[in-house]
């Protein structure tokens, strides 16, 4: 029987080379082309009519274990609402594969949380600026 699928665990997220410390998921990320209705009242066959717009890289949620006194989870949490020139260098090194995805981002959100029997969690936004390098 072939395996048609890779595990998750392994991979690594990092900012500016360093890896985020104690990353439990990775949200859904990717380009996501907008799209342009070019509809005219003489459009043919009584249907809409569409083009490709400009490529959006969106956001990316990343899921942590919370350590309030790491410094790489301070600094990236110190990045919230800031615009800084370049934006920060983000990669995502994907398991067994070694591919990688690197870009640029802001760090929009960064939200801890806790629970009576559970540890502490933290979620993370990435507002991603350009496009997605893939390696």
């Amino acid at each position: 029987m072939t395996v048609s699928a890779k595990k998750t665990y392994g991979t690594l997220v990092k900012i500016s080379g360093t890896t985020i410390a104690k990353v439990v998921t990775v949200g859904d990320v990717g380009p996501e082309a907008e799209i342009i209705d070019i509809t005219s009242l003489d459009s043919s066959d009584n249907a809409i009519e569409k083009m490709a717009g400009l490529i959006d890289s969106g956001q990316i949620q990343l899921g942590l274990n919370f350590l309030p006194g790491n410094a790489n989870q301070q600094s990236l949490r110190a990045l919230v609402g800031t615009t800084p020139d370049p934006l920060t260098t983000f990669t995502i090194v994907w398991t067994d594969t070694g591919e990688t995805w690197s870009f640029g981002a802001l760090v929009k959100s960064f939200k801890a949380k806790g629970e009576v029997k559970s540890k502490l969690d933290a979620t993370v936004v990435l507002e991603i600026s350009g496009v997605i390098t893939v390696a």
